[in-house]
């Protein structure tokens, strides 16, 4: 019984194993990293990255909207 525990925990511990060098694996082939430090530096640029092209986004719309919304209005009448 306990020699089929043991070969089961080490069974569990190769999956895990294989698990994580698969995802080490593809993080360095999609994103360039060799750690889970690296990615989450990434993924925090990335983040604030995004936050201001969001803010841009957002800011250009209300340019247009404020520039164009009164001839839209008009032609949808």
């Amino acid at each position: 019984r306990l020699k089929d525990k043991v070969d089961s925990l080490e069974r569990e511990e190769g999956l895990t194993t294989g698990a994580l060098s698969q995802l080490t694996s593809q993080l360095k082939d999609d994103f360039g990293c060799n750690s889970v430090d690296e990615a989450k530096t990434i993924l925090e640029r990335l983040e604030t990255e995004y936050a201001e092209m969001e803010r841009e986004y957002e800011k250009s719309l209300r340019k247009f909207e404020e520039a164009w919304s009164e001839k839209i209005r008009k032609e949808k009448q």
